[in-house]
């Protein structure tokens, strides 16, 4: 998948999960674990996402309501305990779990490794 297409998926679930805002945010907040968990597959599956990620995105809200994916207990573990904790969830895979250790906890000595278009760049 492009980045381009996963943005446009995104923002697509931003809206559908976003409830009754009364139109006032400019950027849509990623939806909560509860909130997109309250959405029917079916949903997800009009929206774009075919039926493995909707499987993978459920799987991680999931792991995110029953407090398995606190980022605050992730703090000084090594990113090769986190990586494996990560791929441990069904539909997370070396990338997402190396994307999560980059952009969500900063740890700036990792890149995800099958990252092509990035290496390319």
């Amino acid at each position: 998948m492009s980045l381009q297409v996963g943005i446009l998926l995104l923002n697509r679930l931003c809206r559908a999960c976003e409830g009754d805002s009364g139109g006032l945010h400019q950027t849509l907040p990623f939806p909560t674990p509860q909130r997109l968990l309250e959405q029917e597959p079916e949903l997800l599956r009009s929206l774009g996402f075919s039926r493995q990620k909707v499987r993978s995105l459920r799987a991680v809200a999931e792991a995110a309501r029953a407090g398995d994916l606190d980022e605050r207990a992730w703090q000084g573990m090594p990113a090769e305990a986190i990586r494996e904790r990560l791929t441990q969830i069904p539909g997370i895979g070396r990338w997402s779990a190396e994307y999560v250790l980059l952009r969500a906890l900063g740890r700036l000595d990792i890149f995800p490794g099958d990252d092509v278009g990035g290496r390319k760049g």
